[in-house]
């Protein structure tokens, strides 16, 4: 399958250093642009009222908050969403257990395959990159 990201924009929420990059390099590297990455909760809506997104990829804890309200409002807006996580999958809440759930480490190229299926069956059009 091939993985493609070309002309989409993803919010990339993640509060360690090391695993945004990865992801960053990861989206442009299959044509996508990034909105972020965001440390934080509130950079990360932050981020999403400045312009809109096609996708995003949400690790679940954010220093001392989680993402999962973010998670919820992207989800309503039809939105894919992929959820990371260094904690098990059993203690993320019901309503977003359904999302697709990478635990860590993960294998960036499946997290990568996952976001291009999720983007490309969306029923609305690409958020455009200016």
């Amino acid at each position: 399958m091939t993985i493609s990201l070309q002309g989409l924009r993803i919010l990339v929420a993640e509060d360690d250093d090391r695993v945004a990059r990865l992801l960053v390099d990861m989206v442009e590297l299959h044509g996508g642009a990034v909105a972020g990455p965001a440390g934080s909760e509130d950079e990360a809506w932050t981020l999403l009222d400045a312009a809109p997104v096609d996708g995003a990829i949400l690790d679940v804890r954010l220093r001392s908050t989680t993402s999962l309200s973010l998670a919820g409002e992207l989800t309503r807006r039809r939105i894919p969403v992929i959820l990371t996580t260094g904690h098990a999958r059993s203690e993320i809440p019901a309503p977003y257990a359904d999302l697709p759930i990478f635990t860590k480490p993960f294998h960036l190229s499946a997290l990568m395959e996952c976001l291009s299926d999720g983007c490309r069956s969306r029923p609305v059009p690409p958020a455009s990159i200016d």
